[in-house]
């Protein structure tokens, strides 16, 4: 019993340094899977950029005078 009382006097500090490493160990973790996101999401923009222009460029070149169905007088 005094051995376990010596030990939690000598260590008070300890939770502190536990609380410490998790709050940092989270707080890199967290850190990392925002710029890995934020990364995918750029380059998710830039693809979606890329198709809407070639699709639009696409589009433009095609003759729309063949695909009339009415005629208006």
């Amino acid at each position: 019993m005094k051995k376990a009382r010596e030990y939690s006097k000598n260590n008070k500090g300890a939770i502190s340094t536990v609380v410490l490493v998790t709050t940092l160990f989270m707080l890199t973790l967290l850190s990392t899977a925002y710029m890995v996101i934020t990364t995918l999401r750029k380059s998710q923009l830039k693809s979606d950029i890329a198709t809407k222009e070639v699709y639009e460029k696409a589009f433009n070149l095609l003759d729309f005078s063949k695909f009339i169905i009415f005629k208006i007088f």
